[in-house]
């Protein structure tokens, strides 16, 4: 829980660490070769200690691992770090991929992903594209396949499967070892495809229809005749160990096959598998599961499959915040909401629609919308703000895999490319000439009247009001190779994969770069907005900001240290920044998170920082949680003080509240008790007051 590492076993192998001084604090992830391993620290350094012939060593990419890097993977014999600014470096035995061989100008940027094999690595591109290196025998060479708009990568031990959108829907390209998945005999059922999962030698896929495809090794669950009927529809889910599959179906029974010594024998706790929800063995929400079925809260125990706690706060493994509600999605995929009904706060009419199957839940500032496991959305809330689908229903029925939330629009991504959008009638509806470009759209944002869509292609899409973002003809020649937007009330940020911004839209919100061009010009990872300025995160850790100063565009005006910042957050009027040895800064309106002084002394090993619009939240190692900005917010969190002084792992904000979700998937909130502040109504237990 500290952070720190103890090794042993055969030194040879990475079982001795003369690096051991390193390693006594703020380790986050760990990766191991066949005999050495590598460490990431929470301030973006690598540690590597074992046999330097297998990675130990990262000789000469020893110091592009000082900093910046924010994902590890490992084959057998090499490693391969991503960094934040999306290059990837790599050291190890070079035929096993420690070696960018013919790859290298693509790996320099863009990079957001990345999966192994036995002997090879393929990186996901920001613009869906794949590069592949290493040895050809384990997926190493993709030549001759066309990987475009790819959205996931999994690996067997010598072959990668990867979801690619195209006009049937998601399909599944494969390539590697024939015999361990590489090539799929099952190719033509390969359609709408939704997640794709994998063992040691076998895949399989989820289609949208709710039915289960597989291919591989027989002995690792590529065979699945078995169990063929149970798996042709209502599966919402798949996982799988080392060489079995378990698949989670609407009714909450669990469907395994495989090997049985890994699991692909459920028959002796079959009996016991109803009412589950996601399947998965390192999921953090089921730490506190006992093997009778009941679960920890607090210090009393209680029933999982108790049905008297349907619709309250237990077992909460995420929130979504609208401007006045809250809606948190459970372990068993049901949702539970509080806060102003007519902002999300009530659910009652969609109530059926929300009991089971839900993946994920987003929110405009008045609506919620959430995505089922198979592929249907279901929305409510306050109808201008997207609330009410049922006039585009029948295009939300299946197929969608990705739905964002604007200040009144929400825009569903679906497995052909198409994207469907419904709320305030003026942006959800464009002209027929802006519908016909909105074609295999990655990401979408908006101002208060004008959207933004980033395609595949990197080429960006406008429509709306011109003075709020709406047109962006007058820097058209510039948005190429888009991967982020940020928008504040009525400007557009675009970052492109060469680390360039690109503004347009009102020039007294940030539509206007001028300025600050020349520190827009290059190096930029991260883009970052309130209201009315902008703030852009640069890969050597420096902030650059501009548009309104008294929301935050005054940074140039402040004598900080802008050194080594990792993270951006902010309200609607200021903004904070995390720095690499977990120190906080905070500027813009002092009365709305832009003073943090008066805690500064609390905020050292910061890991996240959220908002509401006028206060923040500080997550700290250890899940304490420190607050400051308007009282009446957020800001003041004495009242829950206690029960936020350690175990939280995620908060959300609303407009005016936060809630908090601790590691016994219990949520704490506070704040304005209209806007999801108050949850006592939706909770187990009280909590009790700070005094008590």
């Amino acid at each position: 829980e500290d952070g720190s590492v103890v090794v042993w076993g055969h030194p040879d192998y990475g079982g001795s660490c003369k690096v051991g001084w390193m390693l006594t604090e703020a380790v986050v992830l760990i990766s191991a070769t066949q005999a050495a391993f590598s460490a990431l620290k929470a301030d973006g350094s690598v540690v590597t200690w074992g046999d330097p012939e297998f990675g130990g060593d990262a000789g000469e990419a020893g110091p592009l691992l000082q900093f910046g890097v924010k994902l590890l993977s490992a084959t057998y014999g090499a490693f391969a770090a991503v960094k934040e600014d999306g290059s990837v470096v790599t050291w190890g035995k070079e035929e096993m991929g420690g070696k960018q061989f013919g790859c290298g100008s693509r790996l320099l940027q863009g990079v957001c992903n990345i999966c192994s094999t036995y002997g090879a690595f393929a990186a996901t591109k920001e613009d869906g594209s794949v590069v592949v290196w290493g040895d050809s025998a384990c997926g190493g060479d993709s030549f001759g396949l066309e990987l475009r708009n790819v959205s996931q990568i999994c690996a067997t031990y010598s072959a990668f499967a990867a979801v690619t959108a195209a006009e049937i829907g998601a399909t599944v390209v494969t390539w590697g070892d024939p015999d361990w998945g590489g090539d799929s005999a099952v190719a033509q059922e390969l359609q709408d495809v939704v997640q794709v999962c994998s063992t040691y030698g076998a895949f399989a896929a989820l289609r949208g229809n709710g039915s289960v495809v597989t291919w591989g090794d027989p002995a690792c669950g590529g065979d699945s005749s078995a169990v063929a009927k149970r798996i042709r529809k209502h599966v919402i889910q798949i996982c799988s160990t080392y060489g079995a599959f378990a698949a989670t179906k609407a009714d909450g029974s669990v469907v395994a096959w495989g090997d049985a010594d890994w699991g692909g024998d459920s028959s002796h706790v079959q009996d016991q598998l109803y009412m589950v929800s996601y399947v998965c063995g390192t999921f953090r929400a089921f730490l506190e599961l006992r093997a009778n079925g009941t679960f920890l809260l607090g210090d009393d125990a209680f029933d999982s499959s108790d049905e008297s706690y349907d619709g309250l706060l237990v077992g909460v493994v995420s929130l979504s915040g609208s401007g006045g509600a809250f809606a948190a999605t459970k372990v068993d995929g049901s949702v539970v909401t509080w806060g102003e009904a007519t902002s999300g706060g009530k659910s009652s009419e969609v109530a059926q629609h929300l009991k089971t199957g839900v993946v994920s839940v987003c929110h405009t500032a008045g609506a919620f919308a959430a995505l089922k496991a198979n592929g249907s959305v279901v929305a409510w809330g306050d109808a201008l703000c997207g609330g009410d689908a049922e006039p585009i229903s029948k295009h939300l029925g299946q197929g969608v895999t990705k739905v964002s939330g604007m200040y009144k629009v929400f825009a569903a991504s679906k497995s052909d490319g198409k994207l469907v959008m419904w709320g305030d009638e003026e942006l959800a509806f464009p002209v027929q000439e802006v519908t016909q470009q909105l074609v295999n759209v990655t990401c979408v944002c908006g101002t208060a009247r004008a959207c933004a869509a980033v395609r595949s292609d990197g080429r960006v899409v406008t429509w709306g009001e011109r003075a709020w973002g709406g047109d962006s003809s007058d820097v058209s020649h510039q948005l190429k190779d888009v991967v982020q937007l940020a928008a504040t009330g009525g400007a557009f940020a675009a970052r492109t994969s060469h680390g360039v911004v690109v503004t347009w839209g009102d020039e007294n919100s940030g539509g206007d770069s001028l300025d600050v061009w020349d520190q827009l010009s290059s190096g930029v990872v991260d883009l970052c907005h309130t209201s009315g300025a902008f703030a852009a995160r640069k890969g050597d850790g420096s902030v650059v900001t501009w548009g309104d100063e008294e929301l935050g565009g005054n940074s140039f005006h402040l004598t900080f240290d802008w050194n080594n910042v990792k993270q951006l957050s902010s309200t609607g009027y200021a903004f904070a920044a995390v720095r690499a040895d977990g120190t906080v800064i905070s500027w813009g309106d002092p009365c709305a998170g832009g003073d943090c002084t008066a805690v500064s002394s609390q905020l050292v090993e910061v890991r996240q920082i959220y908002s509401t619009y006028r206060a923040f939240a500080a997550v700290k190692a250890g899940g304490a949680v420190v607050t400051w900005g308007d009282l009446h917010c957020g800001g003041d969190s004495s009242s829950v003080h206690a029960a936020l002084q350690e175990g939280v792992l995620s908060i959300c904000g609303s407009y005016g509240s936060f809630a908090a979700v601790k590691g016994d998937g219990t949520v704490i909130t506070w704040g304005d008790p209209t806007t999801g502040g108050d949850s006592s109504m939706v909770q187990p237990v009280r909590i009790p007051d700070a005094d008590e």
